[in-house]
């Protein structure tokens, strides 16, 4: 398994280091998506993995931390059965489209996945002082079984694969206006925790 290093927020040029002098072996890209979305009384974030070129690899563990404005929202309980979820949903822009019904479900390809080498996705949930000002972060962790699995690459069309979901209970929700955001993004703050992405291989 070789680390890939996460270059920016909404784009990873992820780059695969290989053998302990960490020599450049071969450039792999990705892009990494977050999409909000509301749920009931809670916000959830999917996110996203698309592979951006022929040759790209496939993935293994991964780290992956969420920002969000913690006024305004708290991570969900990271002990329920749905936090993280595994599952999300979408229907088919042409509503009239024949069977099968336009409404379906969409699996990660990251989630209890054995024959790839992948355990059930976890998370937990950070905050801290970052220059005075208190983060928040919530983390979504992609774990392998072993070193041995394959790992998957992810898809190049559309938003690419789907990874997990993190859901987020809103608070105070009838004292909320319009400049009310749920800051929602790949988390920048390094010393709270670190996006790591491993090669599958």
């Amino acid at each position: 398994m070789k680390k890939v290093k996460f270059l920016s927020a909404f784009w990873l040029a992820l780059l695969l280091i290989a053998g302990a002098a960490e020599s450049l072996a071969q450039t792999y890209n990705y892009q990494m998506t977050l999409t909000p979305r509301r749920m009931g009384n809670q916000l959830g974030v999917e996110i996203w993995v698309r592979s951006l070129t022929p040759n790209a690899g496939p993935l293994g563990a991964m780290n992956i931390g969420v920002s969000y404005n913690g006024a305004k929202l708290q991570a969900e309980n990271f002990s329920l059965v749905n936090q993280p979820s595994s599952k999300t949903d979408a229907i088919q822009f042409d509503v009239d489209a024949p069977e099968p019904l336009p409404y379906y479900i969409i699996e990660s390809e990251f989630h209890n996945k054995p024959a790839r080498g992948f355990a059930a996705l976890i998370g937990t949930s950070i905050s801290g002082l970052v220059g005075g000002t208190l983060r928040y972060v919530a983390v979504l962790d992609v774990n392998v079984t072993s070193t041995l699995g394959p790992g998957f690459t992810p898809a190049s069309t559309g938003r690419g694969s789907f990874i997990g979901l993190l859901r987020f209970n809103i608070l105070n929700a009838d004292a909320l206006t319009d400049a009310d955001l749920a800051e929602f993004q790949f988390n920048p703050y390094t010393s709270l925790n670190t996006t790591v992405v491993m090669s599958g291989d």
